[in-house]
């Protein structure tokens, strides 16, 4: 697994970039996916990151299956997830703990609440 890798997994764009953007400063090479075909596709023949950003509510595969399909892979399980959806922090929680992700937010969370957040999962000893 290469430690230095970031995948963001959001149909929009724009998602996209201002996570890229937030996180350009981490030492992570990032990658882009607008869904979860793509990421499958990913995962499966190319290097494996150490976290994936992902959106729930994509088109085909939602994030939940997505995240439940690496976590019960065991060359993948050790791959941190972390949801992210315009729902709720509350309307995610049963789904986001029974599919395994490691955390979930919302999107509409303040940027360094967010940073804090991925950077923690990504370096708990901070």
């Amino acid at each position: 697994m290469n430690n230095k890798l970031i995948f963001i997994v959001d149909d929009e764009p724009a998602i996209c970039r201002l996570m890229r953007i937030l996180l350009e400063d981490t030492g992570y090479d990032i990658k882009e996916f607008h869904n979860g075909a793509e990421l499958m596709e990913e995962l499966l023949h190319s290097a494996l990151p150490e976290l994936v950003l992902l959106d729930i509510m994509l088109p085909g595969m939602n994030g939940y299956d997505i995240c439940r399909f690496i976590k019960n892979d065991p060359a993948l399980k050790q791959i941190k997830v972390l949801l992210f959806s315009a729902l709720s922090e509350n309307e995610m929680k049963g789904k986001a703990e029974t599919s395994g992700a490691d955390a979930y937010f919302s999107k509409n969370i303040e940027l360094e609440y967010l940073r804090e957040k991925i950077v923690t999962a990504i370096n708990p000893q901070l």
